[in-house]
């Protein structure tokens, strides 16, 4: 008798119109006493490793809402069994063999699953509250909206599962194998992806607020509107994933390698992106206020009208970076490497950028009112239409700037070691107060905040 491949209606999961993964003439029916000598003989099975009694087998049958609660199934064959709507609380399926099983709404919670076999298994709906999942193998399995809170799924393989809008909340899945897996509208808040590796899966939408993801693998994920804020990523390795306009205020991202990802329109508030690796990537319209970003690799990204606004960039890396527009006001950008950057627009009232390399960089009708530029490398920019209203650039080589004329330099002040172009002058002033008490917040480490790891 030949087996019959259905798709399982997420919104209709027990619709007459679907079949079981097998046929129903295919299914044996097996009486309650029979199922009970079964599972005797199974018992003395286990309890004497083989000696006595026999392995249960209970493949292909119709076992829809059996009641099976506390029993000892581990290591059976259960595959291509109906058991819809079964009651598996507290069972012990360690090892059992479950491919092709349909628990669809079976109540599996605080069942021992450890190493069991449940590929392409339909668990739509199913209640795995609290169930041990360890090192299962769950590949292509079907576990939309399925209660999967607190459970432990330590290193389980659940590659190409679905998980669409399954409650995951607290869910341990340390070094959980989820490439390809579809988790769309997930709710996983306060759960640990520690170490797992997500590459290419849809966690389209979903919720990852408070998550652990440190060391995890979000390669060419996609996660798109998705909520990660106050997530843990420290070390992820997230490079060209999808994050269109997902929510990452306040999340760990120190060390994270995120370059090539799209972040456009993405919530970074006050994230800590120390020495974060985002070269190439596309932060246009992003907002990074208040952002810990020292010693970042923001290399040939584009954060075209972003916001950076009180943004820690201490001593990153800027070169050829698009910024056009960018919002950088009372910004930290000290030691900053903006070799070559687009800053043509750019609002950098107010920003810190002392001993900031600028050699190439273009500032055409950039806002530099009230800036910080002592020591600053101005080394062929583009100053066209800038505004230096009150701009301090005490110690500044200013001899190559382009545009640069006396209009702009007559509204900034400077010093005896400022280079001008000849023919230029500058009023000599000393710093204000201001400015000294915010140059003596740079750390002897170089960085205008000291965060905590």
């Amino acid at each position: 008798m030949g087996r019959k491949l259905v798709v399982v209606d997420v919104n209709n999961p027990l619709g007459k119109e679907h079949e079981t993964p097998l046929q129903m003439a295919d299914l044996r029916e097996i009486p309650k006493d029979a199922l009970h000598r079964i599972l005797a003989r199974h018992q003395a099975w286990l309890d004497t490793e083989g000696e006595v009694g026999q392995r249960a087998n209970i493949a292909n049958a119709n076992l829809q809402g059996a009641h099976l609660a506390a029993a000892t199934l581990d290591q059976a064959d259960i595959r291509g069994t109906d058991l819809r709507g079964a009651n598996l609380l507290k069972a012990n399926l360690d090892r059992a063999r479950l491919q092709e099983s349909d628990l669809r709404t079976a109540n599996l919670r605080r069942a021992c699953l450890c190493h069991a076999d449940l590929k392409n298994a339909a668990l739509v709906q199913a209640n795995l509250r609290g169930a041990d999942l360890g090192s299962a193998d769950l590949r292509k399995s079907d576990l939309s909206q399925a209660d999967f809170r607190v459970a432990l799924a330590h290193a389980a393989d659940m590659r190409s599962a679905c998980l669409k809008r399954a409650d995951m909340r607290h869910a341990q899945l340390s070094n959980a194998d989820l490439r390809r897996a579809d988790m769309q509208g997930a709710n996983l808040i306060e759960s640990s992806l520690q170490g797992a590796n997500l590459t290419h899966a849809n966690l389209q939408g979903a919720n990852l607020q408070y998550t652990n993801l440190r060391r995890a693998i979000l390669q060419e994920a996609d996660l798109r509107v998705a909520r990660l804020s106050g997530a843990d990523l420290r070390w992820a390795k997230v490079r060209d994933a999808d994050l269109r306009m997902a929510r990452l205020d306040n999340a760990k991202l120190l060390k994270a390698d995120l370059q090539g990802v799209r972040l456009v329109q993405g919530d970074l508030r006050g994230a800590d992106l120390r020495e974060a690796n985002l070269a190439r990537a596309n932060l246009k319209e992003a907002n990074l206020s208040a952002a810990l970003m020292q010693k970042a690799n923001l290399e040939f990204s584009d954060l075209q009208y972003a916001n950076l606004s009180a943004c820690d960039l201490t001593m990153a890396n800027l070169r050829s970076a698009t910024l056009q527009g960018t919002d950088f006001r009372e910004a930290c950008l000290a030691g900053a490497n903006l070799q070559g950057a687009d800053l043509d627009t750019a609002n950098l009232a107010g920003a810190d950028l002392r001993d900031t390399d600028l050699w190439g960089a273009t500032l055409r009708k950039a806002n530099l009112q009230s800036c910080d530029l002592h020591g600053a490398d101005l080394s062929d920019v583009d100053l066209g239409d800038a505004n230096l209203q009150d701009a301090a650039l005490h110690g500044a080589d200013l001899r190559s700037t382009k545009s640069l004329d006396q209009a702009q330099l007559d509204y900034a002040s400077g010093d005896e070691f400022t280079m001008l172009p000849r023919g230029l002058k500058i009023s000599i002033r000393p710093q204000s107060a201001a400015t000294t008490s915010h140059r003596a917040t740079l750390n002897v480490g170089g960085s205008c905040h000291e965060p905590t790891v």
